[in-house]
């Protein structure tokens, strides 16, 4: 019993950013919309811009990548809450993405038009 109420009073002191289950949900709704509309973007992209001689790597490389991303993702939060806290997952993950759309922008502002 003394640890249900330690887990219900770690609520009381919860630093995330979110403090209504009606917030997480509809943030989490926003996130599945925008990774399934990314997923076939990408697709898109890889059939625009990749010449069909290496189609086939660069489609494997791409998928290889994400699912990279989904075991090794959440292993590494867990080593990020364990030395900064849980609310510097988002924040280490808001400067990943920021990152990516650095890189993003820089590659495609390189790029002519067809």
């Amino acid at each position: 019993m003394p640890q249900f109420a330690s887990y219900l009073s770690s609520f009381k002191t919860d630093p995330s950013l979110v403090h209504q289950v009606a917030w997480l949900v509809g943030l989490r709704l926003i996130l599945g919309i925008a990774d399934a509309a990314l997923l076939p973007a990408l697709q898109v992209m890889t059939v625009e811009h990749v010449p069909h001689a290496a189609f086939g790597r660069v489609f494997s490389l791409n998928q290889s990548a994400q699912a990279c991303g989904n075991v090794v993702g959440p292993g590494l939060a867990v080593i990020v809450a364990n030395w900064w806290g849980y609310q510097s997952i988002f924040i280490v993950t808001a400067g990943l993405q920021l990152m990516a759309l650095m890189l993003w922008v820089a590659y495609f502002s390189q790029q002519r038009p067809h």
